[in-house]
């Protein structure tokens, strides 16, 4: 189903219930509400330890990244991606349905060159938040983004009708990765270590590169077939988190 969807040499139906039948109303009403006290309990921490003047820095610059977060989302997508903590749970191997931030795409892929001739594929595009952040790029290149879940998967193929370049495939990334056309690959931990064992595995000997956020398995690409390089943090005192940029090794 579609909707016609350098760190060196290498690297030069709509509604959300769903999703899963298990997602009731009050499990996403608790998600909102636990995010928001995780959000007054970090607030209070940093207050006490950096003091006032960075606390509203850092404040303000929150409130910048959920406006660009907004704008992004509907300008591109028409529609605000969320996390949805009870999502996938029927499909085995399949993690939840949950957006990189902006700011993680922003700095990830400041590292990395894009020829006009790469297809980009997000494995796990969810409700489309990664094709939206290629889109707000200007990029012309075929745009990817392959779902298991039907119900997402549809949302989003008939959202981005309107881009002749951005194609939304349901099924499974094992089946599908090795045909699509891919050359650069995104994933923001879609799925379970075994699974991830099974795509690495279809991958190998393919000219690709792989940009891993959250990178929980990372141990499966570890195996002597690939070059990786980690990045670990971004910007001190304000955010980190992990991504790992991965290609083939020469000669193997």
């Amino acid at each position: 189903m579609s909707a016609s969807v350098g760190l060196d040499s290498n690297w030069g139906p709509t509604m959300p219930e769903a999703y899963s039948a298990n997602l009731t109303r009050w499990d996403r009403n608790a998600s909102v509400i636990d995010n928001a006290l995780q959000l007054t309990r970090r607030a209070i921490n940093r207050l006490r330890k950096m003091g006032a003047r960075d606390t509203a820095r850092y404040s303000y610059h929150i409130l910048v990244q959920a406006l660009l977060t907004a704008y992004n989302d509907l300008r591109f997508g028409r529609k605000l991606c969320r996390f949805y903590p009870g999502s996938n749970k029927e499909l085995e191997g399949a993690h939840v349905i949950e957006p990189t931030p902006y700011w993680s795409l922003q700095d990830s892929f400041k590292r990395i060159s894009i020829s006009s001739t790469d297809v980009l594929v997000d494995v796990g595009c969810g409700e489309g938040r990664v094709l939206n952040f290629w889109l707000s790029l200007g990029l012309k290149n075929q745009l990817v983004g392959i779902e298991i879940n039907e119900a997402a998967a549809k949302g989003a193929a008939r959202r981005y009708r309107k881009w002749p370049n951005v194609q939304v495939i349901c099924g499974d990334a094992i089946a599908i990765a090795p045909s699509c056309g891919g050359t650069i690959f995104y994933l923001s931990n879609p799925f379970s270590e075994s699974v991830l064992a099974e795509f690495e595995r279809v991958l190998r000997g393919a000219d690709v590169r792989i940009i891993y956020y959250n990178p929980q398995a990372m141990i499966i690409f570890e195996n002597g077939r690939w070059d990786t390089q980690a990045i670990r943090q971004f910007k001190p005192q304000w955010y980190e988190y992990d991504v790992v940029f991965i290609s083939p090794r020469l000669g193997i």
